[in-house]
Protein backbone atom coordinates (compact mmCIF):
# COMPACT_ATOMS: atom_id res chain seq x y z
CA UNK A 1 0.00 0.00 0.00
CA UNK A 2 3.05 2.50 0.64
CA UNK A 3 4.48 1.88 -3.00
CA UNK A 4 1.78 4.88 -4.42
CA UNK A 5 2.83 7.29 -1.73
CA UNK A 6 6.39 7.27 -3.00
CA UNK A 7 4.85 7.74 -7.03
CA UNK A 8 2.86 10.49 -6.02
CA UNK A 9 5.32 12.61 -4.33
CA UNK A 10 7.94 12.06 -7.41
CA UNK A 11 4.59 12.69 -9.45
CA UNK A 12 4.05 16.06 -7.43
CA UNK A 13 7.60 17.07 -7.69
CA UNK A 14 7.65 16.88 -11.71
CA UNK A 15 4.41 18.93 -11.54
CA UNK A 16 6.21 21.57 -9.70
CA UNK A 17 9.04 21.32 -11.74
CA UNK A 18 7.42 21.62 -15.00
CA UNK A 19 5.12 24.47 -13.36
CA UNK A 20 8.21 26.31 -12.63
CA UNK A 21 9.89 25.90 -16.40
CA UNK A 22 6.59 26.91 -17.92
CA UNK A 23 6.64 30.16 -15.90
CA UNK A 24 10.13 30.87 -16.58
CA UNK A 25 9.98 30.19 -20.06
CA UNK A 26 7.22 32.30 -20.34
CA UNK A 27 8.72 35.60 -18.79
CA UNK A 28 12.29 34.69 -20.55
CA UNK A 29 10.83 33.99 -24.13
CA UNK A 30 7.32 35.00 -24.67
CA UNK A 31 7.00 38.11 -22.67
CA UNK A 32 10.33 38.83 -23.13
CA UNK A 33 13.01 37.88 -26.40
CA UNK A 34 15.68 35.58 -25.05
CA UNK A 35 18.98 36.98 -26.85
CA UNK A 36 22.29 35.34 -25.63
CA UNK A 37 25.55 37.37 -25.46
CA UNK A 38 27.31 36.90 -28.83
CA UNK A 39 23.67 37.93 -30.45
CA UNK A 40 23.66 41.07 -27.87
CA UNK A 41 26.65 42.18 -28.73
CA UNK A 42 26.36 42.21 -32.69
CA UNK A 43 22.73 44.06 -32.20
CA UNK A 44 24.46 46.62 -29.99
CA UNK A 45 27.22 47.05 -32.69
CA UNK A 46 24.17 47.38 -35.27
CA UNK A 47 22.66 49.96 -33.04
CA UNK A 48 26.47 51.86 -33.03
CA UNK A 49 26.80 52.12 -36.85
CA UNK A 50 23.62 53.60 -37.55
CA UNK A 51 23.48 55.90 -34.38
CA UNK A 52 27.08 57.35 -35.11
CA UNK A 53 26.33 59.46 -37.85
CA UNK A 54 23.65 61.21 -35.66
CA UNK A 55 25.46 61.57 -32.90
CA UNK A 56 26.37 65.83 -33.81
CA UNK A 57 23.40 66.64 -35.43
CA UNK A 58 22.00 69.70 -33.90
CA UNK A 59 18.94 69.95 -31.80
CA UNK A 60 17.01 72.31 -29.58
CA UNK A 61 17.79 73.00 -26.18
CA UNK A 62 15.30 72.02 -23.36
CA UNK A 63 15.09 74.78 -21.62
CA UNK A 64 11.96 73.72 -19.17
CA UNK A 65 9.92 71.08 -18.47
CA UNK A 66 6.51 70.25 -17.02
CA UNK A 67 5.92 66.13 -16.17
CA UNK A 68 3.09 64.74 -14.34
CA UNK A 69 4.34 61.25 -12.80
CA UNK A 70 1.53 58.61 -11.96
CA UNK A 71 3.60 55.47 -10.14
CA UNK A 72 1.85 52.45 -8.96
CA UNK A 73 4.87 50.11 -7.07
CA UNK A 74 2.26 47.24 -6.62
CA UNK A 75 1.65 46.49 -9.91
CA UNK A 76 5.73 48.64 -10.81
CA UNK A 77 3.59 50.59 -14.08
CA UNK A 78 4.52 54.05 -14.32
CA UNK A 79 2.48 56.80 -16.45
CA UNK A 80 3.59 60.19 -17.51
CA UNK A 81 3.02 62.71 -19.35
CA UNK A 82 4.37 66.45 -19.79
CA UNK A 83 5.79 69.01 -21.68
CA UNK A 84 9.38 70.81 -22.79
CA UNK A 85 10.20 74.14 -24.08
CA UNK A 86 12.61 73.90 -26.56
CA UNK A 87 14.68 76.51 -28.00
CA UNK A 88 17.17 76.70 -31.04
CA UNK A 89 20.16 77.65 -29.84
CA UNK A 90 22.24 75.86 -32.68
CA UNK A 91 23.13 79.14 -34.57
CA UNK A 92 20.68 78.28 -37.57
CA UNK A 93 17.41 77.26 -38.40
CA UNK A 94 16.32 73.77 -37.58
CA UNK A 95 13.95 71.65 -40.38
CA UNK A 96 14.82 68.16 -38.75
CA UNK A 97 15.90 66.79 -35.18
CA UNK A 98 15.64 63.44 -33.54
CA UNK A 99 14.02 61.84 -30.35
CA UNK A 100 15.37 58.83 -29.06
CA UNK A 101 12.42 56.88 -26.73
CA UNK A 102 14.03 54.92 -23.78
CA UNK A 103 13.91 51.55 -24.67
CA UNK A 104 11.43 50.95 -21.05
CA UNK A 105 8.92 52.50 -22.24
CA UNK A 106 6.34 50.47 -23.38
CA UNK A 107 3.78 53.17 -25.00
CA UNK A 108 4.49 56.62 -25.77
CA UNK A 109 3.34 59.49 -27.96
CA UNK A 110 4.66 62.86 -28.92
CA UNK A 111 2.97 66.26 -30.20
CA UNK A 112 4.45 68.82 -31.54
CA UNK A 113 2.52 71.34 -33.27
CA UNK A 114 3.09 71.45 -37.29
CA UNK A 115 5.60 68.51 -37.20
CA UNK A 116 5.59 65.38 -39.10
CA UNK A 117 6.97 62.23 -37.63
CA UNK A 118 9.07 58.86 -38.55
CA UNK A 119 10.19 56.06 -36.03
CA UNK A 120 12.87 53.32 -37.25
CA UNK A 121 13.62 50.20 -35.82
CA UNK A 122 16.07 51.89 -33.04
CA UNK A 123 13.43 54.16 -31.59
CA UNK A 124 14.81 56.89 -32.78
CA UNK A 125 11.73 59.54 -34.08
CA UNK A 126 12.76 61.90 -36.85
CA UNK A 127 10.75 65.02 -36.33
CA UNK A 128 10.26 67.39 -39.63
CA UNK A 129 8.88 70.73 -38.94
CA UNK A 130 6.75 72.42 -41.62
CA UNK A 131 8.02 75.54 -40.88
CA UNK A 132 11.85 75.65 -39.75
CA UNK A 133 12.52 76.89 -36.29
CA UNK A 134 14.27 79.99 -36.33
CA UNK A 135 17.66 80.60 -34.22
CA UNK A 136 16.20 81.78 -30.41
CA UNK A 137 12.48 80.37 -31.04
CA UNK A 138 10.74 79.00 -28.54
CA UNK A 139 7.59 75.93 -29.05
CA UNK A 140 6.17 73.43 -26.78
CA UNK A 141 6.22 69.62 -27.48
CA UNK A 142 4.13 67.59 -25.44
CA UNK A 143 4.39 63.72 -24.52
CA UNK A 144 3.17 60.62 -23.08
CA UNK A 145 4.85 57.64 -21.56
CA UNK A 146 3.93 54.60 -20.09
CA UNK A 147 6.05 51.67 -18.07
CA UNK A 148 4.74 48.35 -17.74
CA UNK A 149 5.96 45.30 -15.52
CA UNK A 150 7.01 42.62 -18.26
CA UNK A 151 7.79 39.83 -16.39
CA UNK A 152 11.78 39.10 -15.82
CA UNK A 153 14.63 38.25 -18.54
CA UNK A 154 17.67 36.36 -18.51
CA UNK A 155 18.90 39.43 -17.36
CA UNK A 156 17.18 39.84 -14.31
CA UNK A 157 15.01 42.74 -15.92
CA UNK A 158 14.38 46.24 -14.24
CA UNK A 159 14.70 46.89 -10.41
CA UNK A 160 14.09 50.30 -10.71
CA UNK A 161 9.78 49.91 -10.29
CA UNK A 162 9.59 48.12 -7.09
CA UNK A 163 7.24 48.05 -4.26
CA UNK A 164 9.60 48.60 -1.37
CA UNK A 165 11.40 51.94 -3.07
CA UNK A 166 11.67 52.66 -6.86
CA UNK A 167 14.80 54.79 -8.49
CA UNK A 168 14.42 55.76 -11.61
CA UNK A 169 16.02 58.35 -13.49
CA UNK A 170 14.43 60.70 -15.94
CA UNK A 171 16.36 59.09 -19.54
CA UNK A 172 14.06 55.82 -18.77
CA UNK A 173 10.85 57.72 -18.96
CA UNK A 174 11.14 60.70 -20.86
CA UNK A 175 12.20 61.42 -24.90
CA UNK A 176 15.53 62.90 -25.10
CA UNK A 177 16.16 65.26 -27.71
CA UNK A 178 19.06 63.96 -29.92
CA UNK A 179 20.94 60.23 -30.16
CA UNK A 180 21.88 58.51 -25.95
CA UNK A 181 25.21 57.87 -25.76
CA UNK A 182 23.92 54.78 -23.47
CA UNK A 183 23.31 52.25 -26.41
CA UNK A 184 26.91 51.88 -27.78
CA UNK A 185 29.24 49.28 -26.76
CA UNK A 186 31.62 50.63 -24.35
CA UNK A 187 34.06 47.37 -24.56
CA UNK A 188 37.45 47.53 -26.83
CA UNK A 189 37.60 44.02 -27.10
CA UNK A 190 33.98 43.50 -28.12
CA UNK A 191 34.10 46.91 -30.32
CA UNK A 192 37.18 45.41 -31.86
CA UNK A 193 35.71 41.95 -32.55
CA UNK A 194 32.69 43.78 -33.84
CA UNK A 195 34.66 45.49 -36.57
CA UNK A 196 34.19 49.15 -34.76
CA UNK A 197 36.39 52.18 -33.70
CA UNK A 198 38.43 50.91 -29.93
CA UNK A 199 36.53 54.10 -28.24
CA UNK A 200 32.89 54.54 -28.62
CA UNK A 201 31.31 57.77 -29.93
CA UNK A 202 31.40 60.70 -28.19
CA UNK A 203 29.82 64.57 -28.31
CA UNK A 204 33.00 66.97 -30.55
CA UNK A 205 33.52 70.15 -29.08
CA UNK A 206 31.93 71.68 -32.25
CA UNK A 207 28.63 70.30 -31.00
CA UNK A 208 26.28 73.58 -31.04
CA UNK A 209 24.84 72.39 -28.02
CA UNK A 210 27.96 71.77 -25.91
CA UNK A 211 27.84 75.14 -24.10
CA UNK A 212 24.49 74.59 -22.65
CA UNK A 213 24.96 70.98 -22.03
CA UNK A 214 26.01 69.29 -19.31
CA UNK A 215 28.26 65.89 -19.12
CA UNK A 216 26.38 62.72 -20.81
CA UNK A 217 24.94 65.64 -23.65
CA UNK A 218 21.94 66.23 -21.13
CA UNK A 219 20.42 70.09 -20.62
CA UNK A 220 20.05 72.48 -18.10
CA UNK A 221 16.25 73.02 -17.37
CA UNK A 222 14.10 74.78 -14.80
CA UNK A 223 11.29 71.90 -13.85
CA UNK A 224 7.65 71.34 -12.50
CA UNK A 225 7.30 67.99 -11.37
CA UNK A 226 4.47 66.18 -9.68
CA UNK A 227 4.44 62.42 -8.22
CA UNK A 228 1.31 60.80 -7.54
CA UNK A 229 2.06 57.39 -5.93
CA UNK A 230 0.99 55.10 -3.36
CA UNK A 231 0.18 56.91 0.37
CA UNK A 232 2.62 55.04 2.12
CA UNK A 233 5.61 55.95 -0.19
CA UNK A 234 7.65 59.26 0.48
CA UNK A 235 7.95 60.61 -3.28
CA UNK A 236 11.70 62.69 -3.63
CA UNK A 237 12.92 64.93 -6.84
CA UNK A 238 14.62 67.57 -7.74
CA UNK A 239 13.44 70.81 -6.74
CA UNK A 240 11.77 72.57 -3.84
CA UNK A 241 8.45 70.62 -2.47
CA UNK A 242 5.66 73.05 -2.72
CA UNK A 243 2.80 70.15 -2.63
CA UNK A 244 2.37 67.37 -0.02
CA UNK A 245 -0.75 66.09 0.14
CA UNK A 246 -3.48 62.37 0.38
CA UNK A 247 -6.24 62.22 -2.64
CA UNK A 248 -8.29 59.22 -1.99
CA UNK A 249 -5.53 57.38 -0.27
CA UNK A 250 -2.94 58.71 -3.04
CA UNK A 251 0.29 60.84 -2.38
CA UNK A 252 0.61 63.50 -4.51
CA UNK A 253 3.61 65.44 -3.96
CA UNK A 254 5.02 68.58 -6.85
CA UNK A 255 8.80 69.76 -6.93
CA UNK A 256 9.79 73.03 -8.31
CA UNK A 257 12.73 73.91 -9.21
CA UNK A 258 13.63 77.62 -10.18
CA UNK A 259 17.19 77.68 -10.66
CA UNK A 260 18.21 75.37 -14.15
CA UNK A 261 19.18 71.61 -13.09
CA UNK A 262 20.59 68.64 -15.23
CA UNK A 263 18.00 67.00 -16.12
Amino acid sequence: RRRGRPALVGGGLLLAMASVGTFIFVNTNVLNSFTTSPESEADMAAYDRAMTPMNDEAGPAIVSMRVAVDLDPRRRTLAARGDYMLENRTGRPLKTFRLDIPADVADWKVSLDGSRQQEDDYRIVTLTLDRPMAVGEQRRMSFESRMADNGFSTDGGSLSLVDNGSFLRSTQFLPKVGVALSGYLTDSLARERQGLPKTRPTRLASDPLAPQRGRGGNDWVTSDITITTAGDQIPVAPGRRVLDRLEHGRRVVRFVADVPMQA
